[in-house]
């Protein structure tokens, strides 16, 4: 809190014009010019220079006593409080007694850690009626350094009733008032429930109190700390995973790339490719929302709802592309430790539905759906970073039964942070794909994917950096063939343009090698812009 306010100095300069007054000084002149100056030397905060002044001035009791305050406002704004306490016991001893006075000596005492004499002089000043606020905070604080919590919290009480609190006075009392709780609820038996229902209100009432207050970061930081020192934060899961404090995710995200070589979509890693380029428009909505129970398990909802067209709407085999596909997932954790680190156990499911212009006649219909479930764990067996295991069940079903297939999945990855705060994912994926009606097309693939991510290459742009390499083994179709290989480098440059906007650009390039050249050797290249809208 300020020390010396501009209305407190013209205040003190109002009082200094009383050693102007007969009162004082009669028809003194000499001291009346010395004052004069020592008016000037406070006006411009040459405190030293008011004290050589002061010196030359001499006279009566009530002379000297009101000399003796003055050299004790000079000593506190030179913050030699310690002079400046034995210059107003002076004045006080002298008979000395302005409004001022006591809230004065009461900062000397406060700077020099006589606090139970602060106490005393700043109660004073709230009988005066002299900046009341400051002297109930003085009083109060004081009390707290004393761990004289009672009389503490009764300071606080009173400032809390004062008529036109100000915000700031507002804000710091109910700071205080919950470290004071908190201080009293130690050693209790029932100290959770004491923290819960005293402690945690009064930070909380204290943000909005005064919310462009620099002081909200600390009271904020200050409130989190206590809530998860008691386990009382329903963003931390009690294996210590922090969860975002918002919980909803809702997006709508506008694409549109170039494809050199569009590719049949039938989402199997069999596909043929079309010759043909296109732009393709892409339009997605997407909504999740984060369920948290016992803060062991959480339960996430989501819903991804897309529709896809391509531009060329005259070749059949472009067009067949176009679909409208729908996705519901359940994401669920159960939050452990493992070894004593934070982990956690995934189990998800998985629902999509496609319709599609399978037919080619530019009519959206059934396509095909499938249903997959995932187990996993994820934990931190290392110190860079958490580490992903997964098993999972995909079964598809579409509208022949030539292609309906069941995949069995078994993916790993790992997350590293570097030293620069670039983050590294490393993903090892496995998938044996089993065709219920066509054993032909029977395949096993194996995958590997590194990921480099710089958050901030530039303020406002993060870069993400890829390349994935496919080994795809087409069991009994090997001898024509062979194993093949995609190759798959890609880039992302994100620019965040808003809190709630987000602009991305994207390079991929795709190389397929297989020993079947005419029907499944193909290269490509996908360039897109999107536009994500988070609410």
């Amino acid at each position: 809190m300020a020390r010396t306010p501009a209305i407190h100095l013209r205040m003190i300069f109002g009082i200094l014009s009383l050693f102007l007054s007969t009162e004082l000084f009669g028809n003194d002149s000499q001291n009346e010019n010395l004052l004069s100056v020592v008016y000037k030397n406070f006006k411009l905060e040459q405190y030293e220079q008011a004290l050589i002044n002061l010196e030359k001035i001499s006279g009566s009791k009530k002379i000297e006593a009101a000399k003796a305050y003055f050299q004790g406002l000079c000593y506190n704004r030179l913050k030699k409080y310690d002079i400046g306490v034995k210059a107003y016991e002076k004045a006080k001893s002298l008979g000395h007694d302005v409004a001022d006075i006591d809230y004065e000596m009461g900062q000397a005492y406060y700077a020099t850690n006589h606090l139970e004499n602060a106490i005393l002089s700043f109660e004073k000043s709230v009988q005066k009626g002299f900046k009341v606020q400051s002297s109930l905070y003085y009083q109060a604080f004081s009390s707290q350094l004393l761990e004289e919590y009672i009389n503490a919290k009764n300071y606080y009480t009173r400032l809390l009733k004062a008529p036109d609190l100000a915000p700031e006075m507002n804000q710091a009392a109910n700071m205080q008032l919950g470290e004071i709780f908190l201080a009293m609820s130690e050693e209790k038996e029932n100290q959770l429930l004491l923290v819960e229902k005293y402690v945690v209100p009064r930070f909380e009432m204290a943000i909005p109190a005064n919310k462009n207050s620099p002081l909200v970061p600390e009271i904020e930081k200050r409130l989190t700390e206590i809530k998860r020192r008691f386990n009382l934060d329903p963003n931390v899961m009690l294996n210590d995973r922090i969860l975002p404090e918002k919980r909803y995710t809702l997006s709508l995200t506008q694409k549109m790339s170039y494809d050199s070589n569009i590719t049949l979509s039938t989402g199997m890693p069999t596909v043929q490719t079309a010759q043909k380029d296109a732009y393709i428009h892409e339009s997605t909505a997407q909504g999740r929302y984060r369920l948290n129970f016992l803060r062991k398990i959480t339960l996430t909802p989501d819903l991804r709802v897309t529709y896809k067209k391509h531009n060329d709407q005259d070749s059949s085999t472009v067009h067949q592309n176009d679909q409208f596909t729908t996705t519901g997932t359940i994401y669920n954790t159960y939050e452990h430790k493992f070894l004593g680190k934070m982990a956690s156990l995934l189990v998800d499911y998985e629902h999509n539905l496609t319709d599609q212009d399978r037919t080619k006649t530019h009519k959206i219909e059934f396509f095909s759906y499938y249903d997959q479930g995932t187990l996993g764990e994820k934990a931190q067996f290392f110190s860079f970073g958490e580490t992903g295991l997964r098993i999972k069940f995909k079964r598809l079903k579409t509208y022949s039964d030539t292609i309906d297939a069941n995949t069995y999945t078994l993916a790993s990855d790992q997350v590293v942070i570097t030293p620069f705060g670039h983050m590294i994912l490393g993903l090892l994926q496995i998938d044996y794909t089993r065709f219920s009606n066509n054993i032909s097309q029977d395949t096993n693939s194996y995958m590997a994917r590194i990921d480099y991510i710089i958050p901030e290459i530039y303020p406002k742009f993060m870069l993400n950096l890829a390349y994935s390499h496919t080994w795809l083994n087409p069991i009994n179709q090997k001898l024509t063939r062979g194993v093949e290989m995609s190759y798959n480098p890609s880039l992302r440059l994100t620019r965040t343009v808003t809190s709630n906007l987000k602009a991305t650009v994207s390079y991929s390039y795709t190389y397929k090698n297989s020993d079947d050249e005419d029907n499944f050797r193909y290269e490509k290249h996908v360039s897109g812009l999107d536009l994500r809208y988070d609410f």
